[in-house]
């Protein structure tokens, strides 16, 4: 259901899939505008915009992030089938039985902002998720299938169905993370006071701790820190919620409207435009103004160099700064690191120290390993072997919940998972 679309990666593993909008992001003809057909909200920012339809936005998601994934290394080129698979079972087909069911809508305004804000990713930095193009539409106490459907709460299931939820309060029976009020945190089975500083916390993550922050300690492993912020960070996603990693690689608090800023990471509106934390309206600036993302710039433009801008073409200049290799080039296209002009995404991993490294499915490891694998101990020593396995495939229990894309592993994975239906 929902939920698993949300494990880091692969909400954003998508797949080659084709799909009618494509040129939506390529900079070619519109991609027809068919009309808010189905359920579909107009959203505020959707007036005169090639109108998507959730199912084509679906397979131009799942295009668009595998673009993104496979020019940063995290999927690896042979695995571009099971990319689309994978998001055709955790994403695309959860959210079209939601949508039927009246239980989410959509968005075509956010599902675009969604898009452009993948174009700007850089590697190494998970870009956010889509969920915003389904708004929920479960009031509390009525039916639900996933988290992502209630407007308030979180999903109770009974089997593959539930009712929107308060977060429940200490000694109420639960089963996972985010079903707990601020008092308490669930163990597996009831929600339990959170824990003090020092106490392990293995397992449970932040949500367990008094401090909000689970950290590992030599000699100790994951404990509650005496701190809620880390000292030292590398992205904001490794700083605790509100706060962001800054220009020091400290986390810092996320700043309001108004405030001095450096990137848009530092403002809760999430635009840091001509030094200043504002709130922009996606596709709302004008050719030629200040912007600090894609997103921002209306439909048809791009942000580079700060101010948005036309569209540039295979073959075109290009600056690389760091990581950000997709600024400034069309579509499935990258600055290539060499001749800094716009070349097909699959130059990007040429370069030694921009794509990730270590073993591949298959491969000898001893921690990580790269694409749709973990590393695991066998019997004949540790190897990377696949994980999020598809429906009907065989599963590995050591690896709890990411053992499949859906359900849960009994030495495969269910053939369908159960849900509410429509």
């Amino acid at each position: 259901m929902f939920p698993r679309a949300l494990v880091p990666w692969l909400v954003l593993l998508g797949a080659a899939c084709p799909g009618p909008a494509m040129s939506v992001l390529d900079g070619g003809a519109d991609a027809g505008d068919a009309g808010d057909g189905g359920a579909v909200d107009a959203g505020p920012y959707d007036a005169g915009l090639p109108a998507f339809e959730a199912a084509s936005f679906c397979a131009v998601w799942s295009s668009t992030s595998c673009a993104w994934a496979l020019g940063c290394g995290q999927v690896l080129a042979d695995e571009a089938a099971r990319c689309a698979q994978l998001q055709q079972v955790t994403f695309c087909d959860e959210a079209a039985t939601a949508l039927d069911a009246g239980r989410v809508g959509f968005d075509a305004g956010e599902a675009m902002r969604c898009l452009l804000a993948l174009e700007d990713a850089k590697c190494g930095a998970l870009p956010g998720s889509c969920w915003r193009a389904y708004p929920p539409r479960v009031s509390l106490g009525g039916a639900c299938a996933a988290d992502a459907e209630c407007t308030e709460g979180f999903c109770r299931l009974d089997g593959g169905c539930g009712a929107c939820t308060l977060p429940l309060p200490l000694a109420s029976a639960c089963t996972g993370a985010g079903q707990c009020d601020d008092a308490g945190y669930c163990d597996g089975m009831a929600c339990a006071p959170r824990l003090d500083a020092g106490v392990s916390c293995v397992g449970f993550g932040n949500a367990a701790c008094r401090s909000g922050r689970c950290a590992y300690q030599s000699g100790l492993g994951d404990v509650c820190d005496s701190k809620p912020v880390p000292s030292s960070c590398t992205f904001s996603a490794s700083c605790p919620a509100g706060w962001y990693c800054d220009e020091f690689d400290a986390c810092a608090l996320r700043l309001d409207d108004a405030a001095a800023c450096q990137k848009d990471d530092a403002c809760k509106s999430g635009a840091c435009v001509s030094g200043k934390c504002q709130t922009i309206a996606p596709l709302s600036i004008a050719k030629g103004d200040a912007c600090s993302a894609s997103w921002q710039c209306a439909y048809g433009l791009i942000c580079a160099g700060g101010k948005c801008g036309a569209r540039t073409y295979a073959g075109a200049a290009c600056e690389l700064k760091g990581l950000d290799v997709f600024v400034g080039c069309p579509y499935r296209f990258v600055c290539d690191a060499k001749e800094l002009t716009c070349a097909p995404l699959d130059v990007y991993c040429q370069y030694p120290g921009y794509c990730p490294g270590g073993p591949a499915f298959g491969e000898a490891c001893t921690s990580s390993c790269r694409g749709y694998s973990s590393c695991a101990t066998l019997d004949a020593g540790a190897f990377c072997v696949r994980d999020e396995a598809l429906p009907g495939e065989a599963c590995d229990l050591d690896l709890a919940n990411r053992a499949c894309a859906v359900g849960e592993c009994e030495g495969t994975c269910p053939a369908e998972a159960s849900g509410c239906g429509s």
